[in-house]
C-alpha cells in the first residue's frame, strides 16, 4: 500500500506542475494574414502550429487589414506575428510603436523607406525561384534566436524554390544579425542617405545636400531637401553597398526593447524599439516544408519576441513559477503525511 501511495503523490505532484507551469506562462499570439480566415498560402499551417504549441485558447487570429490602426488589436496578447502573406500596408503604421513584441517575416516592413515600418535595416527585398537554397547560416549562434544551433543550418526538408524574405544593407546599432541568407543576388544595392548614388554614405552626400534640390535614397523628408535629411545622413555616414555576396543579406534580425533605430523618433519612425522586434527569412510558402532547426528557429523567435524587458530569455515556460513549486509541495507533504498515518495505524 505504502508503494502505491508514493506512486500517486508522485504523479499529483507532476499533473499540478505541468497544470499550472502551462497556465502561469502560457503565450497568447496574436497572428495577422490576408483573408479573414487563415486561409491563404501558409497561413494555414503557422495557425496550426501555434495553436498546437501554445492552445488554440491562446491564439487569435484576424486579418490584417483589420488591425486597429492605434495598435490596440495587441492588447491582451504578449506577441504579434505578422505573415508575410499580406500587402505592408495593410499592417503598416500600426504595430511600430507597440510595447508589445512583434515577429514579421514581410520584407518591406524592416527597413526605413515609409512612415511605420520597424527601421531595422537599410534595405529589404523578396526573390522567387530560387533553385537550391534551403539553408542559411547562423552567424550569432549565442543569441537565444539561434535556437542552439551554429554555422549552416538547413530550414527547408526539399527545394521549394519559393519566396524569401530578407533585409539587407547596414543596420542600426540596436540591431543584431542572427542568421544571413545564402542567396546571391548581385549586384550593390541603393542604401538610405546616399544622396549622390555612389552606394556609399560619405562626405559626397553632405555636398549635395548643402547645394539643395532633389536628393536621391531620402528617407526623412521625401521630395523636400530639409535639415532632416542632414541629420538622416550623420546617422548613416560611412554606411557601404558591396556588390555580390559582400552585400550583408539578412535572415534573421532582432532589437530587444530600447534597441537603436533607423527611425527618427517622429511619428511612424521609431528611434528605439518599444518592445521587441525579431525580422525572420519566412515567406508566403514554405512554413509547410519547414525542418525541425526550422521550426526551432520559428518557435525561438515568438518565445523571445514575447518574454518581457531586455535580456529576458525565451524559454517563458522552461521554468515553474512560485505558485505552480508551492502546490506541488503541498501535494507532495499531503501525501507523506497521509502515509504515517497509516504506518501508526498498522
Amino acid at each position: 500500500m505504502g508503494t502505491l501511495r508514493n506512486f500517486s503523490c508522485a504523479v499529483i505532484v507532476v499533473v499540478l506542475s505541468l497544470v499550472f507551469t502551462g497556465t502561469a506562462n502560457a503565450i497568447k499570439v496574436l497572428m495577422h494574414g490576408r483573408e479573414a480566415g487563415a486561409t491563404f498560402r501558409d497561413d494555414s499551417f503557422i495557425l496550426t502550429h501555434l495553436q498546437d504549441r501554445y492552445g488554440a485558447a491562446n491564439v487569435t487570429y484576424m486579418a490584417g487589414i483589420d488591425a486597429a490602426p492605434d495598435g490596440s488589436s495587441a492588447n491582451g496578447f504578449d506577441v504579434v506575428f505578422i505573415s508575410s502573406t499580406m500587402a505592408s500596408s495593410n499592417t503598416r503604421d500600426k504595430y511600430e510603436d507597440t510595447t508589445k513584441g512583434v515577429v514579421f517575416g514581410e520584407n518591406a516592413l524592416a527597413n526605413d523607406d515609409s512612415v511605420g515600418n520597424f527601421m531595422l535595416s537599410d534595405s529589404s527585398g523578396n526573390q522567387d525561384n530560387i533553385n537550391g537554397k534551403t539553408k542559411i547560416t547562423i552567424v550569432n549562434p549565442s543569441n537565444p534566436l539561434a535556437a542552439g544551433l551554429s554555422g549552416e543550418v538547413t530550414v527547408f526538408n526539399t527545394d521549394v524554390g519559393d519566396w524569401w524574405q530578407f533585409g539587407r544593407g547596414a543596420l542600426p546599432p540596436g540591431v543584431v544579425r542572427v542568421a544571413a541568407t545564402q542567396l546571391d543576388l548581385g549586384g550593390p544595392i541603393n542604401i538610405s542617405a546616399d544622396y549622390n548614388g555612389s552606394f556609399e554614405v560619405d562626405a559626397g552626400d553632405y555636398v549635395y545636400w548643402r547645394k539643395g534640390g532633389t536628393l536621391t535614397n531620402e528617407v526623412a523628408t521625401s521630395g523636400t531637401n530639409t535639415p532632416e535629411d542632414y541629420t538622416a545622413w550623420r546617422r548613416r555616414f560611412g554606411n557601404i553597398s558591396l556588390p555580390g555576396s559582400q552585400d550583408p543579406q539578412h535572415a534573421i534580425l532582432a532589437a530587444d526593447v530600447g534597441g537603436a533605430l533607423w527611425g527618427n523618433g517622429e511619428a511612424g519612425r521609431p528611434a528605439t524599439a518599444a518592445g521587441r522586434r525579431v525580422f525572420t527569412f519566412l515567406s508566403d510558402f514554405g512554413f509547410f516544408d519547414l525542418t525541425a532547426d526550422g521550426v526551432k528557429l520559428f518557435d525561438a523567435a515568438i518565445d523571445w519576441a514575447a518574454a518581457t524587458g531586455p535580456g529576458s530569455g525565451s524559454a517563458l515556460g522552461a521554468v515553474p513559477e512560485p505558485g505552480c513549486c508551492f502546490l506541488a509541495f503541498i501535494a507532495l507533504f499531503a501525501g507523506m503525511a497521509t502515509r504515517r498515518r497509516s504506518a501508526k495505524g498498522m
